[in-house]
């Protein structure tokens, strides 16, 4: 005879005259928690913000707020949903220390006895105060809940000593979906903190692009930045002149992970209207230097558009400085031509990934 276990009461089944299922609070999070992003190990479910609006930090005067929204807390004995329903004020923050700056943690904790948690049975906001410190900047004296807390980071405060200044809070939240959902991470290092398995997705908030891991590494389709600019916005370009076709454009370092190469791909367009005898350049520089296909110009006197494309591979993940500018030699002076027909840069960053 084949043989058979009971698994988990299945969700939403009657118990008419008692019987069928009989759930309780542990089964009903372990239910729900299946339905959420997943944890470090398997079972688990991962603890973070639902919504990258939600449950913000802030502080009016020395009053620290949290706005609305939800979160997940998970545990081995399941996943708890929980958080606030509008703007909520926890308290002030305890008078600043006369000699040292301290750091306190903002969190949302959940108070439950059957799971190793503190007595109350509920869901709360908490300011842990820190211990001032010289270090408190780097982390001295940086509170701990007490052993078993159930709880999610979502900020702290920085205190400076009396007289040195405001407090001032910082974004401390990690973020977290539905199963199989795409997972919000701000930085590189918020996404490498994660456990990594098959499938899992993420969308870098700093480079606006989504990532999905393979279980040992980080996959992308690379990450496109366009930077227009209107064609006054740059103004006459006067002979020995030069103007930057928009802001420059920093790729941080390891910006896919630590050493991985990527390609910077550049194309730019300036469409001028220069006098005869007068040459309008357009450059696209990495790090200052001219790029490879980065230089183009044009002597023409009507309105035509340059156009350049450059490229290069960065070997070794380092950081890079993307500046496109436009130059006027030979006496006269060029313009920007307004309208529909625009001036622009736009970088492309790609990885580079051995199949």
């Amino acid at each position: 005879m084949a043989a058979v276990k009971d698994a988990l009461d299945p969700s939403w089944i009657n118990a008419p005259g008692g019987v069928g299922p009989s759930y309780d609070a542990e089964e009903l999070r372990r239910l729900q928690g299946f339905t959420l992003a997943a944890g470090a190990t398997s079972g688990l479910t991962r603890t973070g913000v639902l919504n990258p609006r939600d449950l913000t930090v802030s502080l009016s005067g020395s009053n620290v707020m949290v706005g609305p929204g939800g979160a997940v807390i998970g545990t081995a004995k399941g996943a708890y949903v929980c958080g606030v329903a509008a703007v909520t004020t926890i308290g002030a923050l305890t008078p600043a220390d006369a000699t040292n700056p301290r750091r306190d943690r903002v969190v949302l904790e959940i108070l439950d006895p059957d799971n190793g948690g503190a007595a109350g049975r509920k869901a709360q906001l908490r300011i842990y105060d820190g211990t001032p410190s010289a270090t408190a900047a780097s982390g001295g004296g940086f509170p701990a809940p007490a052993a078993g807390t159930i709880f999610a980071d979502l900020g702290f405060v920085d205190v400076p000593k009396s007289g040195a200044g405001s407090p001032v809070a910082t974004d401390a939240r990690a973020f977290t979906a539905g199963a199989g959902g795409v997972v919000y991470v701000p930085t590189l290092a918020a996404r490498d903190a994660m456990a990594k398995f098959p499938s899992l997705t993420v969308f870098r908030g700093d480079l606006g692009l989504v990532e999905t891991c393979t279980g040992t590494d980080w996959i992308s389709t690379g990450a496109e930045f366009r930077k227009f600019v209107p064609g006054t916005a740059g103004g006459p370009l006067t002979s020995g002149s030069t103007v930057n076709l928009g802001p420059t454009f920093n790729v941080p370092a390891n910006v896919f992970g630590p050493g991985v190469p990527y390609e910077i791909q550049i194309d730019a367009q300036a469409i001028t209207s220069e006098p005869a005898g007068t040459t309008v350049v357009l450059e696209a520089l990495l790090d200052l230097v001219v790029m490879d296909g980065g230089r183009n110009q044009k002597s023409t006197p009507t309105q035509t558009a340059i156009a350049i494309m450059g490229s290069k591979v960065i070997t070794n993940g380092a950081a890079k400085t993307v500046t496109v500018r436009a130059s006027a030699i030979g006496g006269g002076t060029a313009n920007f031509v307004p309208g529909e027909q625009i001036s622009y840069y736009r970088v492309k960053v790609t990885p580079i990934r051995s199949l």
